[in-house]
């Protein structure tokens, strides 16, 4: 399992074996932490800033990581749900979800 993410509170996760690391600043860094992992925990606020890498990167995978996004404070707005709604909406075809 791997945690990308910029807040400290993350840093607890090693506890239980996840490793920890910071968004990759450079490109193409992010295929390597991904890369063999069952389980890929990113920050919102990281999430926001790389979907449109990350979004490339697994779709290059042949078995990509389960994606959880989690929130980058406690009572944050994420947008999650919406965002959910949105890939099952285009998955199953239909429009203006």
């Amino acid at each position: 399992m791997v945690a990308v993410a910029e807040s400290p509170l993350y840093e607890a996760l090693r506890l239980i074996g996840v490793n920890v690391v910071k968004p990759p600043e450079e490109p193409g860094k992010l295929l390597e932490l991904v890369s063999g992992s069952k389980v890929l925990v990113v920050e919102s606020s990281v999430y926001r800033r790389l979907r449109g890498e990350l979004e490339g990167v697994l779709g290059r995978l042949a078995e990509p990581p389960l994606l959880v996004v989690a929130p980058s404070r406690v009572g944050e707005e994420t947008g999650r749900f919406e965002e959910v709604a949105r890939r099952v909406y285009a998955a199953l075809g239909v429009t203006g979800g």
